[in-house]
């Protein structure tokens, strides 16, 4: 735990590389973290959209989340952009990806899901009666941890920054992961949606004809799995273009599953 806060944080923890090293044999705990800042998130959403628009509210929260992650995964995300639009074998990628000048593919990578992001945001519905501005930030923010999780499983290391993190993070740490996702996130559903006034109204009135204990746990599965989705093909976009699963290639999963969440919840409780 120390080790998850001080990397993927700006808390100031001590720690060291044995805690660095218990970390990386239980990578699984990654949806922890995903909590923590599914709560900032959801915070800062909820409040700020009582005195700003949801757009400006939306951008925000990006920010914040940015900046409480000192900016590590959008890092990662500019570095994947320059990779993948650079020309050559996978080492002329890798070394477009490792260059520190940001090219035209980071630029765009960086505008377009960090735009993604925050339209996903500002579209949720702000007097929808399941308290989505509540839970969707949350949701996007724990399954975007689980989705790294399943990108480090499923790739091979090399040398650098996540090598440690690949090299001991097997295809078994998923289920963990999974779990603890669904679990996190049917808590969250049940607390601040089952358990609020008129959701049960709203569920009930869902094409799928479900008690709404039944649905709130569906949808978390759902949504779980989507994460899961999007973090192999991530990882296969990777191996496909890169021959491993490196530290940017990681983080960039977590800016790039955020959107994909929201959307989906988006689709999923809105439109059913």
């Amino acid at each position: 735990m120390k080790a998850l806060f001080s990397l993927f944080t700006v808390v100031p923890v001590n720690s060291n590389m044995a805690d660095f090293e218990d970390l990386s044999r239980r990578f699984w705990l990654l949806p922890i973290i995903g909590a923590f800042f599914g709560i900032i998130a959801s915070l800062a959403l909820l409040v700020s959209s009582e005195v700003f628009s949801l757009f400006l509210s939306a951008v925000l929260v990006v920010f914040i989340l940015q900046a409480v992650n000192r900016f590590l995964h959008f890092d990662g995300l500019m570095d994947l952009g320059d990779g993948l639009v650079a020309h050559g074998n996978q080492e002329k990628k890798l070394g477009a990806m490792k260059d520190s000048s940001i090219g035209a593919g980071g630029v765009a990578f960086a505008l377009f899901f960090t735009l993604l992001s925050i339209a996903a945001l500002a579209s949720l519905p702000p007097h929808h009666p399941a308290h989505i501005l509540i839970i969707a930030p949350f949701a996007a923010e724990v399954l975007s941890r689980n989705a790294m999780l399943v990108c480090t499983s499923m790739g091979k290391p090399r040398p650098g920054l996540g090598s440690t993190f690949v090299s001991n993070t097997s295809r078994g740490a998923i289920i963990p992961s999974f779990v603890i996702s669904l679990v996190l996130l049917s808590v969250g559903w049940y607390l601040l949606v089952a358990g609020s006034e008129g959701a049960f109204a709203l569920l009930d009135s869902t094409m799928i004809s479900l008690p709404p204990y039944i649905w709130t746990t569906a949808l978390s599965l759902i949504l779980t799995a989507v994460s899961l989705l999007v973090g192999w093909v991530m990882a296969r976009i990777a191996l496909r273009s890169f021959g491993c699963v490196n530290g940017d290639v990681i983080g960039a999963t977590n800016e790039i599953t955020r959107p994909v969440i929201l959307m989906a919840i988006t689709l999923l409780v809105v439109i059913l």
